[in-house]
């Protein structure tokens, strides 16, 4: 029943979407969408639950006594040499990349974070935890310490979708013990997208607490499958789920596809105090550019053709 109600749902929101569509280095197109998780609505909410960061596991203590793991790394965005007056210059900065919990064990995200060059290495995801939670409490307070049902470990990976050529860039990766008190997000079966699709982002840009960024559109599907938008992504977003915006007022929240690359992070910009990096913004997006040239999403099609085969009874 809950999967003939997604059904229905899915199809109502494609139809108004087609109404409305007829009237590794990210980049900002046009403003600065990104704002905090605990800023946006109820529903949106609900489904960034299911979005998690990757962090380095050296990054975290466990403290048997509280059961509980606390954030050892202290490294701030300004750290990395970015400006001071950069947008959450102050915030931590440690995720590596993101993804979203789309079953009790699995996780997807982008194949570049969990593979050497697309080959999986053990040892590899032995260094890593796949954290939930890493969001600020308030406009000043930084997470401190997680608490063990918000910590996982990778077993493996189920599938792996890396094809340069398609740029398809996609992995399942599955966790030790089953996660408890987030909701997996339902995937939707084969369904393409139309242009103008509004989009909206939710990961964690340069490693920062997780930051939901509205305000993109699908602008074009490459012949391969993946599509071309204009979400304000950065390194660290890679694996992020993108949404169809609409659908994030419903309990039916749409996954299109996983950030896989995109435009360039920063620019260098020279101050009084030296050189820092700047948010490099594009007001257009230019196919041939490599600094403009879109964010580009491996199409969650295979991934949920194979999460549902897989499903359980």
């Amino acid at each position: 029943m809950l999967r003939q109600c997604f059904t229905v749902f899915l199809a109502n929101v494609l139809l108004g979407i087609m109404s409305t569509a007829i009237a590794q280095q990210k980049t900002i197109h046009g403003d600065d969408d990104r704002v905090e998780t605990y800023q946006v609505n109820a529903a949106t909410q609900r489904a960034a639950e299911a979005v998690v960061a990757f962090i380095h596991r050296s990054a975290l203590h466990y403290q048997a006594n509280t059961k509980s793991y606390r954030l050892v790394d202290n490294t701030r965005l300004i750290d990395q040499r970015w400006c001071h007056q950069e947008r959450f210059a102050q915030q931590p900065a440690i995720a590596f990349c993101s993804g979203v919990l789309i079953s009790d064990r699995l996780v997807a995200t982008a194949a570049h974070c969990v593979t050497d060059n697309g080959i999986e290495k053990p040892s590899l995801l032995d260094k890593y935890a796949v954290v939930f939670g890493y969001q600020m409490v308030n406009a000043n307070q930084a997470p401190q310490q997680f608490s063990e049902k918000n910590v996982y470990f990778i077993e493996g990976i189920d599938q792996l979708y890396s094809d340069p050529e398609k740029r398809h860039d996609a992995a399942v990766v599955r966790l030790r013990r089953s996660v408890v008190d987030h909701q997996p997000i339902q995937l939707a079966l084969r369904v393409q997208m139309p242009i103008n699709t509004p989009l909206t982002l939710i990961g964690y840009p340069l490693g920062l607490p997780q930051k939901v960024a509205a305000g993109g559109l699908i602008l074009e599907r490459k012949a391969v499958g993946a599509y071309v938008t204009n979400v304000d992504a950065f390194r660290g977003n890679s694996g992020s789920p993108v949404f169809v915006t609409d659908s994030l007022t419903t309990d039916y929240p749409v996954v299109v596809g996983l950030l896989s690359e995109g435009s360039q992070d920063y620019t260098i910009k020279t101050t009084a105090s030296g050189q820092c990096r700047a948010s490099h913004h594009c007001q257009s997006i230019d196919p041939d550019s490599l600094s403009c040239k879109g964010e580009i999403l491996t199409p969650i099609d295979q991934i949920s053709s194979y999460v549902n085969k897989n499903r359980e009874p």
